[in-house]
């Protein structure tokens, strides 16, 4: 950009003088301006000739004569309206690869028509230009630049600015814009993405810039000399809707996408609370059916205590007392004899029966307390029930915990307790043993628990052993406990081998037999 400063008015010299009407220029028809742009004078004016086809609000206005067409920028307000014949005087203006004027004094000659808008494709257009620029001559039939044009296609954008709108349509696979001014845009234009439209308008096109026009190599697609293809619509009918956009749209989809989307979790999380509610109803239900199956096991527990308390002291207490009071009888009788020597005897018998009857009510009563203790493990109580079952015994009662104890339910504890101190009873009042063995074997693994009671007495035949009917309850209590709990209990015995109880529990944990009132056992 070399500048020349001047000093003073007198260091310009007027080689040649301008004219003084512009509308002396030379004429130069609209064609000739099209094929010989780059020959043309730019430093003076010449003067074309043609039928106005749009004016532009920024001062722009397009003349055409067949098919060609020149932009002229005009240098004052342009009275002109589309239709008129007019003179326009300017400048050749080389900013662009198409011929066009600036500065441009524009005068009204007379009326004319308007040329029919050429319906042709974005790709013939293309295709022209790239034909023509390959060949190194004009396009033929018309570069269309400038001239007024129908397009047809898919519209699928529309941006809105300050100064318009812009819409992006698609003709097979070549895309044009469309540019409406404030003025087109404020009109309410029936169409939306997805239309198909016809738009008729001035033809402005954008070549690459000539260093994007390189060759390229072997295989690799060339990219179009026409970089973009704008059409500038004259009023709202240039623009018409062939065949509306499709009723399900990208946004609408989205739409009813987000609603299904929102329906859809609003309904997972409705099942997530029922399900939730139902687990709650469920769990609660569960408790409240273990709650009374187990207040029906320890009723039915209850009875059979009765029911076998009642037995005890029949076969026990009642005898024990009623023989007690057969040796008084015959002590009063010696006494009414006078026979003192004989009821030392008697009464000495007396004694040792109502010392027995003591000792097997106050065990009764000792077995009617025997629960698991706050604070005490399953082994100390079973070992609490050895010791005390151990006492004023000949037979020797060992002991043995095997495995990892876990924890149990009191509701277990306690019925095992019972189980264990039956069978001990049982061995010790009716054996006659020298030991008895009670051996417990816990399995974490498989929450398992298995209790046996073995004593080496003279055992007894199953098959005439008393039972219920004869007052007798101890053996189907046990069955009862353990199958209260889910367990198998086995009792083996033979005639001078000795009897064995074994007691099988599996699945144990803290929540076994429901909420008993009791916290589980510590083990």
């Amino acid at each position: 950009m070399p500048k020349v400063f001047v000093a003073r008015k007198e260091d310009f010299q007027v080689v040649t003088p301008a004219r003084v009407d512009p509308f002396d220029s030379p004429m130069v028809p609209l064609l000739a301006i099209a094929q010989e742009l780059p020959r043309l004078p730019t430093d003076h004016r010449i003067k074309t000739r043609g039928t106005v086809t749009k004016v532009d609000p920024s001062g722009l206005l397009y003349v055409q004569e067949a098919l060609v067409g020149v932009r002229a920028e005009a240098a004052q307000v342009a009275t002109s309206r589309p239709g008129d014949q007019v003179e326009a005087a300017g400048f050749v203006d080389r900013s662009r690869d198409f011929a066009g004027l600036k500065g441009a004094i524009i005068r009204t000659i007379g009326k004319g028509t308007i040329p029919s808008p050429q319906a042709i494709s974005p790709r013939t257009v293309i295709t022209t230009i790239e034909v023509a620029i390959d060949n190194g001559r004009l396009a033929s039939p018309s570069d269309y630049d400038g001239c007024l044009v129908t397009f047809t296609g898919r519209l699928v954008d529309i941006q809105r600015s300050s100064v318009g709108l812009m819409l992006t349509l698609l003709e097979g696979d070549d895309m044009f814009d469309v540019r409406l001014s404030l003025a087109l845009a404020g009109n309410q234009l029936d169409f939306e993405p997805g239309s198909q439209l016809s738009v008729t308008g001035i033809l402005s096109i954008d070549l690459r810039p000539p260093f994007d026009r390189l060759p390229v190599r072997e295989g690799e697609a060339r990219p179009s000399v026409v970089e973009r293809l704008t059409l500038l619509p004259r009023s709202t009918g240039d623009v018409m809707v062939i065949k509306p956009a499709p009723w399900w749209n990208a946004r609408r989809l989205a739409i009813v996408a987000g609603t299904l989307a929102c329906v859809l979790l609003a309904a997972v999380l409705w099942a997530a609370l029922l399900r939730r509610r139902v687990a709650i109803e469920t769990a609660r239900a569960t408790q409240e059916v273990r709650r009374r199956h187990d207040a029906e096991i320890e009723f039915e527990a209850s009875i059979r205590e009765r029911n076998r308390l009642a037995a005890n002291l029949h076969d026990t207490l009642l005898q024990t007392l009623g023989g007690a009071g057969f040796q008084l009888d015959t002590c009063r009788r010696a006494v009414a004899r006078a026979d003192l020597a004989d009821t030392s005897t008697h009464l000495d018998v007396a004694r040792r029966m109502l010392k027995h009857a003591a000792g097997e009510l106050r065990g009764s009563v000792w077995a009617l307390r025997t629960t698991p203790l706050a604070g005490r493990s399953f082994a100390e109580s079973l070992e609490g029930i050895v010791g005390h079952l151990q006492q004023g015994q000949l037979a020797e009662i060992d002991l043995d915990v095997t495995g990892r104890p876990f924890e149990l339910p009191d509701f277990v504890a306690g019925n095992l307790l019972l189980v264990a101190q039956e069978a001990i009873r049982n061995a010790l009042h009716h054996a006659e043993p020298s030991k008895v063995r009670v051996a417990v074997a816990f399995d974490d693994a498989s929450r398992a628990l298995s209790l046996t009671v073995h004593d080496d007495g003279h055992g007894f035949d199953m098959a005439t052993a008393a039972g219920p009917t004869q007052g007798h309850f101890g053996i189907q209590g046990m069955q009862e406990r353990i199958g209260s709990l889910g367990g198998v209990i086995a009792i083996e015995s033979e005639l001078g081998r000795g009897t064995a109880v074994r007691a099988q529990l599996s699945g144990v944990d803290a929540g076994h037999s429901g909420d008993t009132g009791h916290s589980p056992s510590r083990l």
